[in-house]
């Protein structure tokens, strides 16, 4: 699972699943925040041993649960799952995959894309989320600044997820500009 705004909660969800969680992301310095979400395992895509490398050494994955927006990152972990290993796509990304069949006739693998899920999957995974307290993290911004969050969201500086906030007790409809357009919101 890649360690981002929703491999962060996946790995929460993994753990508490009481799945062995590996965590990939860029960089040595999120090994720790890894670690603080539970991973077991943390993997650098940008490290000298390729993600697949990795997987493999950990005895292949049953599962990756491909959260990462970019077809890249999750066509470097095809070669890691196991025999008869899945690959669960739900990070959206405009390019295609580049896996070859041969990766997937000959060790059984399986390469799916999931939805984002009924209501009733929405109500289950929030009563999931109480139960074990998996929490996002969020980075808040005044409604005021919604043009500004929503660039730093689209430049992939967002750290997480942003959230607008407003005043308490403010009722009404606002409009904010954001990304050149005008958006009207009810408060």
């Amino acid at each position: 699972m890649q360690a981002g705004g929703l491999g962060h909660l996946a790995v929460q969800y993994a753990v508490a699943m009481g799945f062995e969680t590996v965590a990939i992301a860029r960089g040595a310095d999120k090994a720790e925040f890894a670690e603080q979400l539970g991973a077991h395992h943390y993997v650098d895509s940008t490290a000298g041993t390729s993600v697949a490398d990795a997987l493999r050494s950990l005895g292949g994955a049953k599962v990756v649960l491909a959260t990462a927006a970019n077809s890249g990152a999750i066509t470097a972990t095809v070669e890691g799952l196991a025999q008869r290993g899945e690959l669960v796509v739900i990070g959206a990304a405009p390019e295609p995959l580049e896996i070859s069949p041969m990766q997937l006739l000959m060790t059984g693998r399986v390469v799916r894309g999931h939805p984002s899920g009924t209501s009733q999957d929405v109500e289950d995974t929030m009563a999931f989320r109480a139960l074990h307290g998996i929490r996002p993290i969020v980075e808040t911004v005044p409604l005021g600044q919604a043009d500004e969050a929503y660039q730093k969201m689209l430049s992939g500086a967002a750290r997480f997820r942003m959230v607008l906030t407003g005043r308490p007790g403010c009722a009404g409809q606002i409009s904010v500009r954001v990304g050149g357009r005008l958006v009207r919101l009810a408060a």
